[in-house]
């Protein structure tokens, strides 16, 4: 299934914002499709349960933001992968830092995603969180730094060395990397790309925008270098 993605990528986190849902949400994954169409970028979304089955009726990489991997059966509340599978994801976020995971319980949730061939994104605060997930072989990894999640320092100019270290270590092990927190700018996109990352995963800069469309061309441009 990774192999349907081309790669570098952006990933766009719609989180739970208000702009997520109804029709906005789906104004924003249309805008992401036309923009990823035209700049020749691969770009996929990462949204809401609510939100899967409508915005999969755009052809683009599709993304749930979390399932709870052992949940099928009478587990009230809870979203098991065939949910989001049903609803049309081609993969999902993992222990993103805002909906945290114990070690178990994200090696579980990988080992999930392979017997049923999806994509699988782990999200990991630091090298030390990194160094244990590689061990689950995902597909691909995301370095976010919680204390830049939705600020406008961006990780890829305030960490590279922490970027440049999780690069190693995703290569090593075969595994696709991905970083965010803050960044929201074409310079910002270009400098996650010198420092190896394969794309980046963003949130606030694009769900808050007034004008979607415009700041994704530009993390397009930073990403094409």
């Amino acid at each position: 299934m990774i192999n349907k993605l081309r790669f570098p990528m952006i990933l766009v986190n719609f989180k739970a914002y208000r702009e997520a849902f109804g029709i906005r949400g789906f104004e924003i994954a249309k805008a992401c499709f036309d923009v990823a169409k035209k700049q020749k970028i691969t770009m996929g979304v990462a949204v809401p349960f609510t939100e899967l089955n409508k915005i999969s009726k755009i052809k683009l990489p599709l993304f749930a933001e979390h399932f709870d991997p052992g949940s099928l059966g009478a587990n009230t509340g809870y979203v098991p992968i065939q949910a989001i599978i049903e609803n049309g994801a081609m993969g999902s976020l993992i222990n993103h830092s805002e909906h945290p995971m114990s070690l178990d319980k994200i090696k579980e949730a990988v080992e999930e995603t392979k017997k049923n061939n999806i994509i699988s994104i782990v999200c990991v605060p630091n090298q030390q969180i990194l160094e244990k997930v590689v061990m689950f072989k995902p597909d691909i990894v995301a370095l976010e730094s919680p204390k830049l999640i939705g600020s406008r320092s961006a990780i890829s100019k305030e960490m590279p060395e922490a970027i440049r270290k999780a690069v190693k270590t995703a290569r090593e092990h075969s595994i696709a990397f991905l970083c965010g927190a803050g960044i929201h700018s074409m310079s910002d996109a270009k400098r996650a790309i010198e420092e190896g990352s394969d794309g980046i995963l963003i949130a606030s800069s694009v769900m808050k925008a007034k004008n979607p469309s415009n700041v994704l061309t530009k993390l397009c441009s930073g990403l094409k270098g």
